[in-house]
């Protein structure tokens, strides 16, 4: 178990609670969803299901890009003005987790699994919901609140996904095969000869099958 003595090393904030943690990072995300799906609710009269379902694909595929695009070209390059990004994340994380030892054996390890609430916070406030007001006036305000549920739903599912992705093995939710693939799918990225190259998605490899990184 090469991370242990590592982990052991790393100070966590005293008293740091990862359920606490993971309720934060929660009631960023989730009040963004419900606000979107009632400002759809307003305008339900404007679209069709068949329309709901291809505009909630291509969000869904754009935030999984973002996921992509963030995690493949910041969080594992040293980019001016963002290097704590990529510290935190290819120095702290990787080495607290390698591929032959992922699991969270304690509630400490989640605080290098979890976004930190400030983050969820940032990217919630301050680019999705934005982007949401931007869509409104330009396209639709039901568009723009089906952007705002799907870009912040999605944030919560890879904050819940990532977690899950580092529960021990013997997890009853790895019987479920998909579950227990995502988990495989992010563990070969924890390998060190293959985390800056290959399987960046996390919520579903999408983007990794398009542009050839999944292994």
């Amino acid at each position: 178990m090469g991370c242990m003595p590592y982990r052991e090393e790393m100070k966590v904030p005293r008293g740091y609670s990862a359920g606490v943690h993971f309720l934060g990072t929660t009631g960023a995300s989730l009040p963004l969803v419900v606000w979107g799906a009632i400002r759809m609710g307003k305008e339900w009269s404007q679209f069709s299901f068949l329309a709901c379902a291809l505009w909630a694909s291509l969000f869904f595929l754009f935030a999984s890009g973002v996921e992509y695009a963030a995690h493949r070209w910041i969080l594992h390059r040293r980019r001016p003005g963002l290097t704590h990004a990529f510290v935190e994340h290819t120095l702290r994380h990787h080495r607290w987790f390698d591929s032959t030892d992922i699991e969270a054996r304690l509630g400490r390890d989640f605080h290098q699994i979890l976004f930190p609430v400030w983050g969820v916070i940032l990217i919630q406030y301050l680019v999705n919901l934005p982007l949401c007001f931007i869509l409104s006036h330009f396209i639709g305000e039901w568009i723009g609140s089906l952007g705002l549920c799907v870009g912040a739903g999605f944030f919560f599912l890879y904050e819940l996904v990532h977690a899950i992705c580092h529960f021990r093995a013997s997890h009853p939710l790895f019987k479920v095969g998909i579950i227990r693939a995502l988990r495989d799918h992010h563990r070969r990225h924890h390998e060190s000869g293959l985390m800056a190259h290959r399987n960046f998605n996390i919520v579903a490899p999408v983007w990794d099958i398009l542009l050839g990184t999944r292994v």
